[in-house]
């Protein structure tokens, strides 16, 4: 679901939506106290801009401006669409508009402790600022005032905002295998120290460093032409001097990271291309990640294992697993990832993905359109 500027038609929704995410709190804290959240028409009338997601709306984000500063004032999502990536998506299209407006900043506050707060945020590029920027002190006065530090500590976080960072070019190879419960996935667990993505699960992987070129690995003309057609609407290759140049650097980068990360050392043909997609702007860190798949069965005698600082710990996990878990809040999952996964648990097994061919269609803005995606074979069928 794509969010979208709220209409007056969403605006009786909003209340029932803050109040039924508030109740996600009691576990966790008092909230008796807080109140009646404020209407959607109240909010309207208090300015700046609201955002909606869903028809009808079950999530939105309301973006104030205080002193000249963007101040994204809440962010609420019903629980029960919670943990579907609705409440990144809010906080992009704030972030864009922002950026639209010139700004280049966000603030919030929020508790510092409760999983889908402050680490939700910190996720999404927001760092905790301390102290916080004296335009807050109103604010933070008034959330003294009603008693929301009863809960627990409470902090101010921004992040920038930039809106012409070109992406680099990034690979991220996902190793997969059959397992005693189900197709599994390696993955990694970011150190919480990251610039980006801090925190998170990833698959192994990283930038196109200047290496990758000299290392671009010689391929079979029938496999190179294949290739160039697969990742030909990627804008790394399209927008190269050389596609099939480009297309090896991909190989060489997903090869070199995969020994870096996993201390495996794969050769071209194992890597097989899965997907391709674009952080959303207005983020002062932007990549486009190109996604392969390596099928690394139990009977490999090549076995991954944790050998870079960027993870805390490495591991085969069934794909079921990672997401019941990012659905829990026990890990924490960047869209894509979860859009990919939510893929390969479709699929169920590892000849299935193998066997898949997706056709690689480049995604912006978090967006990915319809999954499962259907096989080049069809897209050639069909322009055939």
């Amino acid at each position: 679901m794509r969010a979208r500027v709220a209409e007056e038609r969403d605006l009786a929704l909003l209340g029932d939506i803050e109040a039924a995410a508030d109740q996600m709190f009691a576990p966790l804290i008092e909230i008796a106290h807080w109140g009646t959240p404020p209407t959607g028409r109240k909010r309207a009338e208090s300015g700046g801009r609201l955002f909606v997601i869903g028809d009808p709306a079950v999530g939105f984000a309301h973006v104030t401006e205080i002193d000249g500063h963007f101040h994204l004032e809440q962010l609420a999502v019903h629980p029960d669409h919670g943990r579907r990536g609705l409440g990144t998506e809010l906080v992009y299209a704030a972030a864009e508009a922002i950026a639209d407006r010139g700004g280049d900043s966000m603030t919030l506050l929020t508790f510092a402790d409760v999983p889908w707060n402050a680490p939700f945020y910190r996720k999404l590029g927001f760092e905790v600022v301390d102290p916080a920027p004296d335009h807050l002190s109103s604010a933070i006065a008034e959330e003294t005032r009603i008693g929301l530090k009863r809960g627990g500590p409470r902090v101010a976080m921004a992040r920038a905002i930039s809106p012409h960072v070109e992406a680099r070019p990034a690979v991220s190879v996902i190793p997969i295998r059959d397992g005693e419960r189900g197709l599994e996935v390696y993955v990694q667990h970011r150190v919480h120290t990251m610039d980006f993505a801090p925190g998170v699960v990833v698959f192994p992987g990283g930038r196109i460093d200047p290496i990758d070129t000299a290392n671009a690995p010689e391929v079979a003309h029938e496999d190179l032409d294949e290739l160039a057609e697969i990742w030909r609407d990627s804008s790394y290759v399209s927008n190269s001097d050389d596609p099939r140049l480009a297309v090896r650097v991909l190989l060489a980068t997903g090869i070199r990271e995969m020994a870096e990360e996993t201390g495996i050392q794969l050769s071209p043909p194992e890597v097989l291309p899965w997907d391709d997609w674009t952080t959303p702007p207005a983020f002062p860190k932007r990549f486009q990640v190109h996604f392969m798949v390596v099928h690394l069965p139990t009977s490999d005698p090549r076995s991954p294992r944790n050998t870079t600082t960027e993870a805390f710990e490495s591991e085969w996990l069934p794909v079921s697993e990672v997401l019941d878990r990012g659905n829990g809040g026990d890990l924490q999952l960047m869209t894509p990832t979860r859009v990919i996964l939510r893929e390969l648990a479709h699929l169920g097994s590892a000849s299935a993905v193998l066997g898949a061919h997706p056709d690689v269609t480049p995604v912006h803005n978090d967006r990915a359109g319809v999954r499962p995606r259907p096989t080049r074979k069809s897209r050639l069928m069909t322009e055939g």
